[in-house]
């Protein structure tokens, strides 16, 4: 619902964050807009593992990870404060965007299961870097693209 609990997005296509990415009432396209997305997302994702692989080698800190959870924040943010600020973007292009393509590159669930690998190998210090690594650069990178965008459209 919007902020008016109309269950239609506002006629001028703005909204606040908080309210934007709420559903609106919509056809049956929804899970096929988030399908098509993640699978996108996935095969970015992929992409960036292997490229880290090959460029820093075998490794038992997720440095591939790491740069997925911030880069897709970034792109969060820009998703957030671009699109459904400034363009009016449909309901259906925001979940084939956000749900579909950010979601299915960002891998906060393989986050969780390396942070607890490196805690059962007993590699605490790296598991405690990765995690506040994640969490900070992440929100920072997701704040530093908000922050760009505000000035670039000031």
């Amino acid at each position: 619902m919007t902020p008016t609990n109309t269950g239609n997005p506002p006629v001028d296509g703005r909204c606040s964050p908080s309210t934007c990415w709420l559903p609106h009432a919509q056809g049956n396209h929804e899970l096929s807009d988030c399908f098509i997305g993640a699978g996108l997302g996935g095969m970015a994702r992929h992409a960036i593992n292997v490229t880290a692989l090959r460029t820093l080698g075998s490794s038992s800190f997720p440095f591939g990870t790491l740069t997925i959870n911030v880069l897709g924040s970034f792109l969060m943010g820009i998703v957030v404060e671009y699109f459904a600020l400034r363009s009016g973007l449909s309901q259906h292009a925001r979940l084939f965007l956000t749900t579909g393509i950010i979601g299915g590159f960002t891998t906060f669930s393989a986050f969780s299961l390396e942070v607890a690998l490196l805690i059962e190998r007993g590699q605490h210090l790296a598991a405690c870097a990765y995690v506040s690594g994640s969490v900070v650069l992440s929100i920072g990178a997701l704040f530093l693209a908000i922050a760009i965008l505000r000035n670039a459209f000031a």
